[in-house]
């Protein structure tokens, strides 16, 4: 009996090993994959312990025959489950700890190994414990696995308010080195601008019409560089520095490929009525499929972006040039995209979204020529 014990246990083992490889592999983070491993082994420890442990010390099933007890065992167990796992994916949906995990995944090798070796310690801890069959120890293993669990969770949460305060604060500073550019920009061009109009006013005051038109071409060239930023400085009414920073970094994106972007800003500071990691996602994955599409023409094309907020609503617009219009029914669904070495997963991601959120809703439109995506935030 110890023997196939041992055995069913190694084999157990093996399947954490793999399972924590291939989840690691999955999601690119050894942290998270060790983690979730923990996780689950304190939802099955859990489970046991008060299907089969508590009834045991208390002798409630005394009134059932052995194969009676064992059914009634494993329905209890599967529905517990079922009803821990529920709980636990609503506090994941509510509170977005897995997606604000996530967001600043990184690879974390030894991190992973370390908390993955805790996990190991702990199983090989709870096979003793579970052997013996005595009720106090097991239960004092469980009080351990949950303040192992919190501890991880409250220490994961600070790493990741910290995270969430850092990328603030380097978007802020993107924003304020280039409106300290801007501002530079502006009167430099502003001490030129008098001794251009007096020069402009020689040529009217000698009639010479050729010289003035010459003169003026000249002054375009000269301050394209100005003309060029002007969309630039509409981004100072954004209120979210967040928001700023992720469309600072696609005008840039856009301008080092050669692509025209029109900007609209009409910001009223309104609080964003969804958590900010998807609101962001959302924001990025539209741009991110304009800029794509527009890159992938065979002439040149454009982007229009559009960011209104007022007291009722949110109000974020995409536009970008195409060459064919697209089925707008087959791009929704996941898995489908047009461009290479995609996923598909962006559009079918602000649907799920939209389905998530009560106060968000997306419309897509095209044209031969133009493709426009609209997201809806209600405020009320």
């Amino acid at each position: 009996m110890l023997f196939q014990d041992n055995f069913i246990f190694i084999n157990i083992l093996l399947f954490f090993i793999i399972q924590f490889f291939m989840t690691a592999a999955f999601i690119k983070d050894f942290s998270l994959s060790a983690i979730f491993s923990i996780l689950a082994f304190g939802l099955v420890a859990t489970t046991w312990f008060v299907t089969n442990f508590v009834p045991q010390y208390f002798d409630l099933l005394y009134f059932l025959a052995n194969e009676q007890r064992i059914s009634l065992l494993i329905i209890t167990q599967a529905i517990l489950l079922l009803i821990i796992t529920n709980l636990l994916r609503n506090i994941s949906d509510k509170h977005h700890f897995w997606q604000m995990l996530n967001y600043q995944s990184t690879v974390n090798f030894k991190k992973g190994i370390f908390l993955f070796a805790i996990f190991f310690c702990l199983v090989i801890l709870e096979y003793h414990l579970m052997l013996k069959g005595a009720f106090f120890p097991n239960l004092f293993m469980i009080v351990v696995l949950f303040l192992v669990i919190f501890l991880l969770f409250y220490a994961l949460t600070m790493k990741n308010i910290s995270y969430q305060r850092k990328v603030a604060v380097e978007n802020l500073e993107l924003t304020l080195q280039e409106e300290q550019t801007y501002y530079e920009k502006a009167r430099e061009y502003r001490h030129d601008f008098r001794s251009i109009l007096v020069s402009l006013q020689a040529y009217l005051d000698t009639d010479n019409l050729c010289g003035a038109k010459q003169f003026l071409t000249d002054v375009l060239q000269d301050s394209a560089q100005y003309f060029d930023n002007y969309h630039f400085l509409q981004l100072t009414t954004v209120s979210n520095p967040a928001v700023k920073g992720l469309l600072l970094d696609f005008i840039a994106r856009c301008k080092e490929k050669n692509i025209p972007v029109t900007l609209e800003i009409n910001d009223a500071g309104q609080a964003i009525p969804i958590p900010l990691i998807d609101f962001l996602r959302c924001l990025s994955i539209v741009m991110n499929n304009a800029l794509e599409s527009t890159q992938s023409l065979s002439k040149p094309g454009k982007i229009q972006l559009s960011y209104y907020t007022d007291t009722k609503d949110i109000r974020f617009l995409v536009k970008n040039s195409v060459i064919k219009k697209p089925d707008i029914t087959q791009i929704l669904k996941k898995g489908s995209t047009s461009k290479v070495d995609h996923e598909g997963l962006g559009l079918p991601f602000i649907q799920k979204m939209s389905k998530k959120y009560s106060c968000f809703d997306f419309f897509i439109s095209s044209t031969d020529s133009e493709f426009s995506v609209l997201l809806h935030f209600m405020l009320h």
